[in-house]
C-alpha cells in the first residue's frame, strides 16, 4: 500500500501528464531505490513495537557494524548492489533506517511534503541523472538540506551515539 501511495503520488502538471500517457510521468517512480523501499521499510515498521524490519534490532546492528568497520555506505552509493552482504538488501536497510531518522529528526509530515514535490516536478523524472536538481533539490526545499549532507548528518548522530565496550559489542549511549 506505501508503494502505491508513494510510487504513484503526482501533482501539478505531471498528474495531467500522468492522466494522459500513463506512469512514465509519474516522478516518484524515478528516485533512487533507498527511497522507494526505504519509506515503505519506516512505513512497515509504525504498525506496532512488535512488526516491521525496524523493530527488530537487526537494522540496527548491521548499521553499527558497518560503522565499526568503515563500511558505511555514502548516499551515492545506497543504491547500488554490493558484492558483498547484503548486495539488493542495501536499500532496505539504510533507506528504511535514513527516513526513520528523518521522521525522528524533521517529523513524519515532511514525507508527504517531500513526494509530493518530487511528483508534481517533471525535472523529478530526470532525478537519477541529475540528482542535484531533482530529488535532491526537493529535499533542500523540504528539509533545508540536501540528501548527501543529510545522510551525513544522520551518519554522525549514529557514530557520536556508539560507545565501545571491552567485549567488542556495540551498544547506543
Amino acid at each position: 500500500f506505501t508503494h502505491m501511495l508513494q510510487l504513484t503520488k503526482t501533482a501539478g502538471p505531471n498528474d495531467f501528464l500522468s492522466n494522459i500517457f500513463g506512469s512514465v510521468f509519474q516522478s516518484n517512480m524515478f528516485v533512487p531505490g533507498w527511497m522507494i523501499e526505504g519509506i515503505t521499510v519506516y512505513s512497515e515498521s509504525q504498525h506496532s513495537p512488535y512488526e516491521g524490519r525496524l523493530n527488530d534490532g537487526y537494522f540496527d546492528a548491521f548499521l553499527k557494524v558497518n560503522i565499526k568497520e568503515n563500511k558505511f555506505i555514502d548516499v551515492a552509493n545506497a543504491q547500488y548492489n554490493l558484492d558483498e552482504y547484503p548486495g539488493r538488501g542495501i536499500i532496505y536497510y539504510y533507506g528504511g533506517m535514513f527516513h526513520r531518522y528523518l521522521a525522528e529528526t524533521y517529523g513524519e509530515e515532511k514525507f508527504a511534503q517531500l513526494y509530493e514535490l518530487i511528483g508534481s516536478d517533471l525535472m523529478s523524472l530526470y532525478g537519477s541523472f541529475v540528482p542535484s536538481v531533482s530529488f535532491d533539490g526537493k529535499a533542500k526545499e523540504v528539509y533545508g538540506k540536501t540528501f548527501p549532507e543529510l545522510w551525513d548528518e544522520w551518519y554522525e548522530s549514529i557514530k557520536s551515539r556508539l560507545t565501545y565496550s571491552d567485549n567488542e559489542f556495540y551498544t547506543v549511549a
